[in-house]
């Protein structure tokens, strides 16, 4: 059929990142459906259209947040907009309302507009902290944080005037835990010395909030590294002539914990200077944790066990479900859920070898 066969090629032209590409992929056969089922044209599709197809994406999919509608809206026109480029099928008046800028009037105007009509009638709602990282950003993330990480030197610490080089050292150090565990940075911040499970390499994780406890097995290069790390904060302790007080694991030039202060600027600071900053992105630190919570739903954790791990309320946690879902196919067949399960926890020790 026509519409397939260009989704087909579409897709087979974009560089989609391994998180992206089953999201173009079901969003685009949702939409599909919608021109199949309204016998749409695309010669005189408009963007009241793309709208209605929104609705019943919606519907169909049981959609609940604005981001997930929003990523809808942005491959339907990234996809209308290569059909009028790839096929006789012309569209000038779509095409050219795709042109206008956002604030006169354009389709991204148009677009907030009805979004927010959506929010407004509850039929969807925001989540504040922001989206998720896409797995490519994470991969460059990680790579940039272990070169942050690898390149400090314990001449770094006998200065007396600050450079910036611990803050990053700490900063990307606390990145790498909460990519992995999907924990919030004030977990991260609440973590001590004897946190750190030397006989069995792993990580003592307190949720105290929820007060429970969690003893998560760590990737070897991630542990070395903190216990490298532990070594050099005995050392800045020492350069510093102080004797610090605190146990807490992550401590900052002038000893003291980072609870103490802005605890979230050494991370978000290193993650806006690696991958950027967008307005889309909401809370630097809470994008890494969103990432690494929808792969452990993906992997079959429960919902209860992955809120009691991270100290993400019901919101995010709700937020990284609907995720998981957008990305399920239908499978008719009971083996493919099988073969599509062990698939993934193939894929996931590759995705994840870049830790060790």
């Amino acid at each position: 059929m026509f519409m397939d066969d260009v989704i087909n090629k579409f897709l087979s032209t974009r560089e989609l990142s391994e998180s992206s590409k089953p999201i173009y992929e079901n969003v685009l056969m949702v939409f599909s459906g919608y021109y199949r089922e309204n016998n749409c044209n695309l010669s005189n599709f408009t963007y009241k259209n793309i709208f209605k197809s929104l609705d019943y994406y919606i519907k169909e999919r049981k959609i609940k947040f604005e981001n997930t509608a929003r990523v809808y809206i942005s491959a339907v026109k990234e996809f209308l907009i290569y059909c009028v480029d790839n096929t006789d099928q012309k569209n000038t008046e779509l095409m050219s309302l795709f042109g206008y800028g956002s604030n006169n009037g354009g389709f991204e105007d148009k677009v907030d507009i009805k979004i927010n009509s959506l929010i407004k009638n509850k039929i969807i709602k925001k989540e504040k902290s922001g989206i998720e990282i896409d797995s490519k950003d994470l991969k460059k993330l990680i790579i940039q944080c272990d070169r942050v990480i690898d390149s400090f030197k314990l001449e770094d610490l006998n200065t007396k005037v600050y450079n910036g080089k611990y803050i990053d050292y700490i900063g990307a150090l606390g990145i790498k835990i909460i990519s992995y565990t999907g924990v919030k940075v004030g977990v991260v911040t609440d973590l001590k010395l004897d946190n750190i499970m030397e006989q069995k390499e792993y990580l003592a994780i307190h949720n105290i909030k929820k007060n429970k406890s969690f003893e998560v097995e760590i990737p070897r290069k991630l542990y070395n590294q903190i216990i490298k790390y532990r070594h050099n904060r005995n050392e800045l302790i020492k350069c510093r002539g102080n004797k610090s007080n605190t146990d807490y694991l992550f401590i900052d030039f002038n000893l003291k914990s980072l609870k103490e202060g802005r605890k979230n600027e050494p991370f978000n600071n290193l993650i806006y200077k690696i991958v950027g900053e967008n307005k889309e992105m909401g809370s630097a630190t809470a994008c890494i944790s969103k990432r690494a919570i929808i792969d452990m739903i993906s992997a079959g954790m429960s919902l209860k066990m992955v809120e009691d791990l991270t100290g993400y309320g019901e919101t995010v946690i709700e937020y990284c479900k609907e995720k998981v879902d957008e990305i399920k196919r239908e499978e008719k067949n009971p083996n493919d859920y099988i073969n599509n399960y062990i698939s993934k926890r193939n894929r996931e020790e590759k995705y994840y070898d870049i830790f060790q």
